[in-house]
């Protein structure tokens, strides 16, 4: 299965918690439809990305990461890669290389899903390029 299906599949098999999640959801469904490079950096403006929070066994504890660009502490997370075989691949995959932790385990059901605030994203990338 490629990436892009994974992702397909995912999401539409996910119980979205309340009406805005489930707009979200569909909004990224439309996406995967509409765009066959969807999974991937390059297609412009939006492309879907994969993130893990980190917490302890016991819940008492999280681990956030100083996003470079955007200059605020965030879940780990980021693009995806030719590599990554699944979204939830790719968000431990992303989630080990940022934290250092080798013994990770990723939930396969998604939490929560976020779209990017453009406007935000485009002023964050002006004032700090790669």
């Amino acid at each position: 299965m490629s990436l892009h299906a994974d992702a397909y599949e995912l999401l539409a098999g996910w119980p979205a918690p309340d009406d805005q999640q489930a707009a979200v959801r569909e909004a990224y469904l439309a996406h995967l439809l509409t765009h066959p490079d969807a999974m991937e950096r390059g297609c412009l403006p939006q492309h879907l990305t994969a993130s893990a929070i980190v917490i302890t066994d016991d819940g008492t504890r999280v681990l956030l990461t100083l996003h470079r660009r955007l200059r605020r502490w965030l879940q780990t997370g980021g693009h995806c890669e030719d590599g990554d075989v699944s979204v939830r691949a790719a968000a431990l995959r992303e989630a080990t290389e940022e934290s250092g932790i080798a013994s990770l385990r990723v939930d396969p059901v998604p939490l929560r899903l976020d779209l990017t605030n453009e406007k935000e994203l485009a002023e964050a990338l002006t004032r700090h390029p790669l």
